[in-house]
């Protein structure tokens, strides 16, 4: 169920030393500052703001996390009308916040 009509998850689940965790996050607010720009055009359509962050952490093996970290954002198909800009957004900050997280090597 969505908290928000047309809410969704663009995530990734990925593989690191429990270490590397609070720098992950950091990399996560820092990728957010630098795509404001593209975050505040979806902004101004929904008049909500995609949210990125990191979600639920697991142990696993020994000092290894899985981790679930992304954004969520919204559809392109909001009151009746479908906003181009808004797939287009979401695809460009989807797979720059997956090279911003596998940067530094997962599993």
């Amino acid at each position: 169920m969505e908290l928000v009509p047309g809410f969704m998850a663009l995530d990734a689940e990925c593989h690191k030393p429990i270490s590397t965790y609070p720098k992950i996050l950091k990399d996560i607010e820092l990728w957010d500052m630098e795509y404001s720009k593209e975050m505040d055009q979806i902004l101004e359509i929904i008049v909500m703001r995609p949210i990125s962050g990191a979600g639920p952490i697991i142990l696993i093996r020994d000092q290894n996390v899985e981790l679930t970290t992304g954004f969520t954002s919204f559809e392109s198909y909001i009151d009746g009308k479908n906003y181009e800009i808004i797939k287009e957004l979401n695809l460009k900050l989807w797979k720059s916040l997956l090279e911003r997280i596998t940067k530094n090597g997962v599993t």
